[in-house]
């Protein structure tokens, strides 16, 4: 952000990502890399997207954007492990 003083942005994109690459299923969750992947995927965004605010680099009109991964997408769930689990995601 220090990098960027004086210069306004027009869009800033979000897109950050982590897979833990084990198969889990609900008997053998890893709670430590759940709670790196909220960290790095979810509030990872919050605190770019605040520090880039907070630091006056957003215009009126400026845009955010988030791109998630597919670890993150629901449907995607299936398609990769049908039957089931990944359930970190």
């Amino acid at each position: 952000v220090r990098a960027l003083a004086g210069q306004k942005l027009d869009i800033l994109i979000n897109n950050a990502g982590y897979f833990y690459e084990p198969v889990e299923t609900i008997s053998t969750l890893n709670f430590e890399e759940e709670m790196k992947m909220i960290d790095i995927c979810a509030i990872g965004v919050l605190r770019v997207t605040s520090a880039v605010f907070n630091a006056g680099l957003l215009d009126k009109g400026s845009k955010v954007a988030v791109i998630s991964s597919q670890g993150g997408s629901i449907s995607w769930r299936t398609t990769q492990n049908p039957e089931g689990q990944d359930y970190g995601h």
